[in-house]
């Protein structure tokens, strides 16, 4: 009776070290991969990118655009600084490309399904939404301007050893997100006018080839615009863009 007692006791403590080895095990890799993300986190927060957020634009003029032209996309209808000398719409119906006359190039995108907070939750199973609530904000997810405002305004600030390894990965993904939007500007600033908002990235004084204008109409909607400058540097100043964006509005049914 007594070996069989202690053979009970001894696959007991068995059992007991291979539970012990086992949830040893679990939080090793738990701890791995949150080391990992965290990694990963700092390093792309170490660009100097990753501390531009939107500011307010600080010159708010806006030109005169009467020698220009009145161009419609997409519903749309906004004035242009100059007149249109060559026009190129996409089979697909969501691209338009502008060349004007001194040069300088328009391309308008009307985005479809751009996978952005609201299209995030739509396009998965309950499993995966669950999975998106526990990794981003609720204003991120709550629509496609939140999604965009919440991945802009992202900094290595968001990026802490002490959050769970979801918001940790989270704010990876805004921080990856954010560089390849912001490419090689500078500076990112808040604009609205016209029924539109949304952001301006990059500055016309800068000597980069493009200005983004990524904007977002009543419904939600996401709306590009590019303007590139010409061959020879003429570009658009602050004051045409801000005319621009406040010319927009929705085009005679």
């Amino acid at each position: 009776m007594a070996s069989s007692g202690a053979k009970q006791v001894s696959w007991k403590r068995v059992g007991l070290c291979l539970a012990i080895i086992f949830a040893a095990g679990w939080l090793a890799l738990l701890l791995t991969l949150h080391i990992g993300v965290w990694y990963i986190a700092r390093k792309t927060a170490r660009d100097p990118m990753a501390s531009i957020t939107p500011q307010r634009l600080s010159n708010t003029g806006v030109a005169d655009l009467k020698d220009g032209e009145e161009v419609s996309a997409f519903g749309y209808v906004f004035d242009l600084p100059w007149k249109v000398l060559k026009r190129s719409d996409a089979r697909t119906g969501t691209l338009s490309m502008l060349t004007l006359r001194n040069g300088t190039q328009i391309t308008i995108s009307l985005v479809q399904n751009a996978g952005m907070g609201p299209d995030l939750i739509a396009n998965s199973t309950p499993g995966q939404a669950a999975a998106f609530r526990s990794m981003y904000r609720p204003t991120a997810l709550a629509s496609r301007y939140g999604w965009l405002e919440a991945e802009l305004g992202s900094t290595p600030a968001d990026i802490s050893f002490w959050r769970s390894r979801r918001r940790t990965a989270g704010a990876l993904t805004f921080m990856m997100l954010k560089e390849s939007v912001i490419g090689k500007a500078k500076v990112v600033y808040t604009i609205a006018g016209g029924g539109m908002r949304g952001f301006q990235i990059g500055d016309p004084l800068q000597p980069t080839p493009a200005v983004w204008l990524r904007l977002f109409d009543e419904k939600d909607q996401p709306f590009w615009i590019l303007l590139r400058r010409a061959q020879n540097g003429v570009g658009f100043t602050q004051e045409q863009i801000n005319a621009i964006v406040a010319s927009i509005r929705p085009a005679m049914q």
